[in-house]
């Protein structure tokens, strides 16, 4: 069976958007008990996102100019406030996954109910210490080493957001600072500390953990619209925005360069160092066609074609025969 072409789907995806943007309140209209909710500024990030895949950047900085205009956001000012848990739902957050404590309400262990996410363990060190992770630490999610010295110097980011052995890190729940022991399993990592800040924060419990996932932020969305801006002949204004978030991080800015190749290296850098660790990375670097060279210089991997889909779940072909699946699997 053929699957549906990845242009018609987007089409879809951007008539449901853009028929989606008249109707839903912004932020401000939703009221604290709606708090989570999808709103208009989370839909013209989306669409001006769905309009980058059809490389229609007259309409993407369209969508981009509306979020704008809603006055809603901002960039924090400090790139540790941003994953603060004192800071959940900030001015920087268009789109967060809201963790929610009610009685079965999440996938749980031991069928008592708790809720909680598991990331500040999945990205801590592998057994480190119920007094410094939640569950001891897994280190399921760590960094090549490469991704700590890929930081310019004087980055705050790597300052503040990237840890590596031999360092010393206090995260929020800490009561007194760790310094990373150098561990022979670790020796190609570093870790983020993004989702970790210390042991967990569920009375009797060691595993769970309160805190959300932001999954779009005002700084990728700058990002974005500088590409936008950038593929619309608008190359000053595109640099001003990639600017912006580099002045956060403490770092000095760009000069202009209206060769593309030029931008896209330093745009793809930028999104390395703001967005890792976190879920759109990734598909920018496909969607850009940047990825197999990236893997290939930075890891020695050969890209494979397929890796630019994700697979459907065989259980949801199961379920639908007229479910296709991308090529590769």
């Amino acid at each position: 069976m053929e699957c549906t072409p990845e242009a018609q789907i987007w089409d879809q995806v951007i008539a449901d958007l853009t028929a989606a943007a008249p109707k839903i309140p912004a932020l401000e209209d939703w009221g604290s008990e709606n708090l989570g909710r999808a709103t208009k500024g989370a839909v013209y990030a989306y669409l001006a996102n769905a309009y980058m895949y059809k490389e229609d950047w007259t309409n993407a900085e369209t969508a981009s100019n509306s979020l704008i205009a809603l006055g809603t956001y901002s960039l924090m000012p400090d790139v540790r406030s941003v994953f603060s848990l004192a800071n959940q739902n900030n001015v920087e957050s268009i789109f967060e996954v809201q963790y929610r404590d009610i009685l079965n309400g999440k996938v749980n262990w031991n069928g008592n109910g708790e809720a909680g996410s598991v990331l500040p363990e999945y990205t801590s060190p592998r057994n480190i210490g119920n007094e410094w992770a939640p569950a001891a630490g897994w280190g399921e999610m760590t960094g090549n080493i490469k991704l700590a010295d890929s930081f310019e110097p004087g980055d705050d980011r790597r300052a503040k957001l990237i840890v590596a052995t031999g360092e010393e890190y206090q995260g929020e729940l800490m009561t007194t600072p760790l310094v990373l022991p150098v561990n022979a399993t670790w020796d190609r990592s570093c870790f983020s500390t993004k989702y970790w800040y210390g042991p967990s924060d569920v009375a009797g419990d060691d595993y769970l953990f309160r805190t959300n996932v932001p999954v779009m932020r005002y700084a990728e969305f700058l990002l974005n619209y500088a590409e936008i801006l950038f593929k619309g002949g608008k190359t000053s204004l595109a640099y001003q925005q990639l600017n912006l978030v580099r002045e956060r991080a403490l770092l000095p800015d760009l000069v202009e360069s209206a060769d593309e190749a030029t931008f896209m290296t330093a745009l793809m850098k930028e999104r390395r160092a703001e967005l890792n660790f976190e879920c759109n990375l990734w598909f920018h670097f496909t969607r850009t066609g940047t990825a197999a060279n990236f893997l290939q210089t930075e890891h020695g991997v050969t890209w494979n074609n397929a890796w630019s889909k994700l697979p459907i779940p065989q259980s949801e072909r199961d379920q639908n025969p007229n479910l296709c699946q991308n090529t590769g699997y």
